[in-house]
């Protein structure tokens, strides 16, 4: 469990962005803190290696079509 305290202008700034996206600040700075943490994670492999990644996994996320036909 972590806890912290903001000052006023950011504790305000928090509550709007959070009421915007229709959550409270504390579910949208522990998402936040979270994705923080998950992408500090993430290894620093050079730009080739994501992009060889990427391209691997595309057919994961993309149905197979002929782009040819549009």
């Amino acid at each position: 469990m972590v806890a912290f305290n903001l000052d006023p202008i950011h504790q305000q700034r928090l509550d709007e962005l959070a009421r915007s996206q229709g959550q409270d600040g504390a579910t949208l700075a522990r998402q936040v803190l979270m994705d923080y943490l998950d992408f500090q994670a993430l290894p620093n492999d050079s730009e080739e290696v994501w992009a060889e990644a990427s391209v691997a996994m595309t057919p994961e996320f993309m149905d197979q079509e002929d782009w040819g036909e549009t």
